[in-house]
């Protein structure tokens, strides 16, 4: 059974070794500090175009939305 979508990406010269000095100051996976920065990106973006952050959304208003922090939890990962 596969709970999460894998996906490949090339990454511009340098920024994997950045990725990893953030993931290992930030005691997080590299997978998990990329996850982090693609969660924070697409919060930024909907308070930017609807001026509304997730945490102030009613449930119905929110939807199935959840963190990846949050799925894994409730996924036991």
């Amino acid at each position: 059974m596969q709970i999460a979508d894998k996906f490949v990406i090339r990454l511009p010269e340098g920024m994997r070794d950045q990725i990893r000095r953030n993931a290992n100051a930030s005691r997080r996976t590299m997978n998990a500090e990329i996850v982090h920065y693609i969660d924070k990106a697409l919060a930024d973006e909907k308070m930017a175009t609807t001026g509304v952050e997730f945490g102030d959304q009613s449930p119905a208003e929110a939807g199935d939305h959840k963190t990846h922090k949050e799925s894994c939890s409730a996924a036991g990962t």
